[in-house]
């Protein structure tokens, strides 16, 4: 038996991700609320499937918004906490509490949809949908066009005669997520219709709307992100000598281990820096600065 399982990104949040974490104890406690119905009353449990996952030939019109919080078992549920919990609060962290949480349900109905365009069936399908992965793969969308650069952990277990073996390795987002996404788009090809118990089509309109999201975001967050560095590095004096020596409207070279890139907006290169994407080491250079200088004497 061989298993792989991500555990980690090296993304370092600023914030406790308190919606991140209200969503995953949300969708814990309604899945123990839907246990104790199959388990305790068959009848119950059929009107439950019935009135909140999506069956489109016969759902109610909330069942689009209360198909993102079911889900069919205990590894399903585990398997998307895990993503949640991994790629969510990164994105919560870098576009805000409110705006994260609009997002997310956003992308769930957003997915719903997806999944039924992409079906056989469409609106007359009678197959339910349920689980909150659609609205994950948006916040994967989201996370890789965000932070492209970080790198996703993981952990593997291999069983084999009586034999155990544990180790694990990184691999980038970009490449991780690329490889994710091809698999859903292959899948929704190859997919008959009979429901082999994976929503292709949610993950994919929900991947799309996270990276179209974060694009429509960036010109905003870069205001912001410009704005709070800011902030954080405002002198107390109003000397000349302590205004910044990088103006906030500079497009901003790197040399990173001889390696050039850029250019870069303030708010870019302070995100980069503090998420160590870029090294305090490198050297800085704009137009109209006679030489290159080090990046440490600024942040």
């Amino acid at each position: 038996m061989f298993v792989v399982l991500p555990v980690g990104v090296d993304y370092h949040s600023k914030r406790m991700p308190v919606v991140t974490f209200t969503l995953m104890g949300i969708n814990t406690l309604i899945h123990i609320a839907s246990m104790v119905m199959y388990f305790k009353n068959e009848e119950m449990y059929d009107w439950w499937v019935n009135t909140f996952w999506l069956a489109p030939a016969s759902a109610p019109w909330y069942a689009y918004f209360t198909t993102m919080f079911v889900h069919a078992d205990i590894f399903h549920l585990l398997g998307n906490m895990v993503f949640l919990f991994l790629f969510g609060s990164c994105v919560e962290d870098m576009v805000g509490r409110w705006r994260y949480l609009a997002f997310y349900l956003a992308a769930g109905m957003v997915a719903a949809f997806s999944h039924i365009a992409l079906t056989p069936d469409h609106f007359d399908s009678i197959l339910p949908l349920g689980g909150a992965s659609g609205a994950i793969s948006a916040c994967m969308g989201a996370f890789v066009l965000l932070v492209h650069k970080m790198r996703v952990e993981f952990r593997y277990f291999i069983f084999l005669f009586f034999r155990f073996w544990i180790g694990e390795f990184t691999v980038p987002a970009w490449l991780m997520m690329t490889f994710w996404f091809g698999s859903d788009v292959l899948g929704a090809i190859t997919d008959d219709g009979s429901g082999g118990g994976v929503a292709f089509g949610a993950h994919i309109g929900g991947f799309v709307m996270g990276m179209l999201f974060t694009l429509a975001m960036k010109p905003i967050l870069r205001r912001e992100e410009a704005r709070e560095w800011e902030a954080e590095n405002q002198p107390e004096a109003t000397t000349e000598e302590a205004i910044s020596p990088i103006p906030t409207d500079a497009l901003i070279h790197i040399i990173d281990n001889g390696v050039q890139a850029g250019p870069y907006t303030l708010g870019e290169l302070w995100q980069y820096v503090q998420t160590g994407q870029i090294s305090r080491e490198s050297l800085y250079w704009y137009e109209g600065l006679p030489d290159w200088k080090k990046l440490e004497d600024v942040f």
